[in-house]
């Protein structure tokens, strides 16, 4: 009987640890800055890529970038913050391997919104791509593997002339006003002496 109380009390915990481990995992999420984003041709843009929680703190991660359609639009830039002291881009056909390690642990345990790099784009060509991510390694500061999810995000690119004709009503011209007044009041008279009570 005790046996069976201690296998119970370890399945609980043991259970209890793998949901806690599941739950602390699916609460960790990589996105950009930007749902979707509108440009006209030959525009560039930036826009940051965000972690929003590190509960165990972050060492570094390898991240990958891509546009759907790399001939909407391409990666012409990207920028680091202050605490990816040891970073690097490797540019690829429209995707962008990212890398960033915290040497001086300045991202603590519990830190949020964590910023990653900042990607700067131009657009190239009308039409619509998809922004993707995908994590491919990322850690913690006790070494062990962060899995956090990820949402892509959309490019909208416009012709420059692609603008929204507003709608004018036509105006008519003073002097013709005046006349078709006249004409008009000379009709409803003559109509009025032929018509008789």
């Amino acid at each position: 009987m005790r046996i069976l109380r201690v296998t119970l009390a370890l399945l609980i915990i043991s259970f209890n640890f793998f949901v806690g481990t599941v739950n602390a995992a699916d609460t960790e999420e990589i996105y950009t800055g930007i749902k979707s984003l509108s440009l006209s041709l030959g525009e560039e843009a930036e826009f940051p890529i965000i972690l929003n929680h590190a509960p165990n703190g972050l060492a570094g991660y390898y991240i990958l970038l891509e546009i759907e359609n790399e001939n909407i639009a391409t990666i012409i830039d990207v920028k680091y913050p202050n605490w990816a002291i040891l970073n690097d881009s490797i540019f690829n056909d429209g995707s962008v391997l990212l890398k960033g390690i915290d040497l001086e642990n300045e991202i603590k345990e519990e830190s949020g919104n964590i910023e990653l790099a900042t990607i700067v784009l131009k657009a190239i060509k009308e039409g619509e791509t998809d922004i993707k991510l995908k994590v491919i390694r990322m850690t913690d500061d006790f070494g062990n593997l962060m899995t956090p999810s990820t949402k892509q995000s959309r490019i909208l690119v416009l012709s420059n002339n692609s603008t929204v004709t507003p709608l004018v009503t036509p105006k008519t011209t003073p002097g013709f006003e005046v006349i078709f007044t006249i004409v008009g009041i000379i009709t409803t008279l003559y109509l009025l002496r032929r018509v008789k009570f």
